[in-house]
């Protein structure tokens, strides 16, 4: 496990979590994947993930909780989702989330709408 002292918010030494953070090659391997593409996808591990893996089954359930509310409905689309998430991201003065949930959102409308005719 990775001293305290060492996972910290860059520039301020105040710990991420007062939890022992596992090294990622500690995790299972559908958590070390996790870690992979959110590397891909925003540049960095979010450090909730990072303290969350201290209990790796919660930060496990934690995912599915939350791949399971941006799952598209009939009623939001996967685009209306991650807007909210970035509204509340916003309103929260979370960068880190802000960061995380801009990606997608730019990513989802760059691609051509299904129900959209011609120009």
């Amino acid at each position: 496990m990775t001293d305290v002292e060492h996972i910290s918010r860059k520039g301020t030494g105040v710990p991420i979590s007062w939890f022992p953070i596992p090294e990622e090659s500690e995790l299972p391997d559908d958590l070390q994947g996790l870690f992979r593409k959110a590397r891909e996808m925003v540049g960095f591990v979010p450090n909730v993930f990072r303290a969350y893996s201290y209990r790796p089954e919660r930060l496990s359930a934690w995912f599915s909780h939350y791949r399971q509310l941006h799952e598209p409905t009939p009623n939001l689309d996967a685009a209306e989702r991650e807007m909210i998430a970035v509204a509340v991201s916003m309103a929260n003065g979370c960068l880190s989330c802000l960061a995380r949930d801009l990606r997608p959102v730019a990513l989802e409308k760059t691609k051509p709408r299904q129900d959209a005719g011609p120009g």
